[in-house]
């Protein structure tokens, strides 16, 4: 045998089931058999049995099967063989039982009388299983009474309170019992801290589930039974749920400089029996949490009406390079170690590479030989990302200019020199020597001067040559010293 498909509940006319007195009128009764379905699947049912114990014993439910009445639904035969009823269907199809379900009387039931509790052996017949199941019915003493559990009000707003009251017999200890949204509550005491009383009332706070069901647990002790009698009296009370909404929904900021940075997500949510964020159960009206990507973050409220939801889209910035260069992005001459500062502006980058070696900063200064490029690496979010620049080396070029190659005896000549170095970047110092021709042989002079430029160089020198009859110029010769990679020496020819 295996538990039943269908599910069973037996109720009765007395409140609870009372045993007949020694003398006097006997106790009789009437039970209503519920057969439901909550499987949401049909199932073909055969046959259901209702086996009862039949004598004058505790265990017992009535003496005598004789005369006890029987009623079944439409479509369906119930027949009597003593203290077992069985109920079959007349077709098939009466026998698929689906979400109405099937109702059985058995009337005109005299109780014994002795207390106790008896037991109802259902045996359930399908196509695909044999199921049965024991049934519990106490047997109160006479005139044990369990009156009608009340509510006021019976109707109330979710949050609201009611006020439960009974009025039973006394002998029994009671306690009241419902399901909130988290867990079953028992109820065994007053606000006192004393046992609930036969005949009292309770107040219950804060109701959130409609309907909430409420029920009135009586249990008897019975001298000599091992098994206390059992009673539950129900009361239904309406809870009016509001739709669940979502007031507001916000983020500190839509936009993190870098994955990982934390946001603060903070939301105004009414008649919610869960929140979630991006699936994960949260609770209070805020949270923070890492943001490591783009992605757009879900609020889920559940409740009536739900669920409902809000999204906030919140960006990681990606990485830029939005510049790279180098000053100066030329420099004169071949292995002279000329300083060039390379600078970026960057955002949104976790680490720098230049040429594979981490820097930091906004820039940086570098020793430059020969012409060069470099790679500028920036690691983040959609990186890495990459810029490059170059640095130009051109050799370094003298240009001589006289303004008169023939100096008479007292008169000045102009010599001018220019050169397309940075003199500043080398502290460059010119020579420049004259090499002139007299009456009767070679005069040479030499001249110098620092060149404190920080521009191309241009010096002009003027010198007087004194009493020197018919002086010419043979050559002028311009020293270009202080480059690493030695002097740089040219000389000029007048052409006549």
């Amino acid at each position: 045998m295996s538990d039943t498909l269908l599910s069973y509940a037996i109720s009765a006319n007395q409140s609870p089931i009372q045993v007949s007195p020694q003398t006097g009128d006997p106790s009789i009764v009437t039970l209503m058999i519920v057969v439901s379905n909550s499987t949401h699947q049909l199932i073909d049912c055969q046959s259901i049995s209702f086996d009862f114990l039949e004598g004058t014993n505790a265990k017992d439910f009535f003496p005598d099967s004789t005369g006890i009445g029987t009623a079944a639904p439409k479509g369906w035969n119930l027949t009597q063989s003593g203290s077992l009823f069985t109920a079959t269907p007349a077709t098939s199809e009466a026998g698929q039982i689906g979400s109405i379900g099937l109702t059985f009387v058995l009337s005109n039931i005299q109780v014994n009388e002795q207390v106790g509790t008896t037991d109802i052996t259902i045996t359930e017949v399908t196509t695909d299983n044999t199921g049965t199941l024991d049934y519990l019915l106490a047997k109160f003493p006479v005139e044990f009474t369990v009156g009608q559990l009340k509510a006021n009000p019976i109707s109330v707003n979710q949050g609201d309170s009611t006020t439960l009251s009974w009025n039973c017999s006394p002998g029994a200890t009671y306690a009241l019992q419902y399901l909130d949204v988290n867990e079953q509550v028992t109820i065994t005491e007053t606000t006192d801290g004393n046992l609930l009383p036969a005949v009292g009332s309770y107040t219950v706070e804060n109701l959130q589930a409609n309907p909430t069901i409420f029920y009135l647990i009586v249990t008897l002790t019975v001298a000599g039974q091992n098994q206390p009698l059992v009673f539950d009296n129900w009361f239904p009370v309406a809870v009016a749920i509001p739709n669940v909404q979502i007031n507001s929904f916000t983020a500190s900021t839509q936009t993190v400089d870098y994955p990982g940075d934390s946001v603060t997500f903070t939301w105004d949510v009414t008649a919610a029996t869960q929140v979630q964020l991006n699936g994960a159960n949260v609770e209070g009206n805020s949270a923070t949490v890492p943001v490591n990507q783009t992605g757009i973050f879900v609020l889920q409220a559940l409740g009536q009406g739900g669920p409902v939801t809000w999204s906030i889209l919140v960006t990681v910035s990606p990485v830029k390079i939005n510049s790279f260069t180098p000053t100066p992005s030329t420099v004169y001459g071949n292995n002279n170690n000329v300083p060039v500062t390379l600078a970026w502006d960057v955002q949104y980058a976790s680490q720098l590479l230049l040429d594979n070696d981490i820097v930091t900063g906004q820039s940086v200064s570098v020793p430059v030989n020969q012409t060069s490029s470099f790679t500028l690496e920036a690691t983040g979010y959609n990186g890495p990302v990459y810029a490059e620049t170059g640095v130009t080396v051109a050799p370094v070029n003298v240009a001589i200019s006289v303004v008169d190659n023939n100096i008479s005896s007292g008169a000045a000549n102009i010599i001018s020199v220019s050169f397309n170095a940075n003199p500043g970047a080398y502290t460059t110092l010119t020579f420049i020597t004259f090499v002139l021709f007299g009456s009767t042989k070679p005069l040479f002079l030499s001249f110098s001067q620092q060149a404190t430029t920080d521009s191309f160089g241009a010096i002009q020198l003027s010198q007087s040559l004194g009493q020197i009859p018919f002086l010419r110029i043979l050559f002028v010769q311009v020293t270009l010293n202080g480059f690493p990679s030695g002097a740089i020496v040219t000389t000029y020819y007048p052409t006549s």
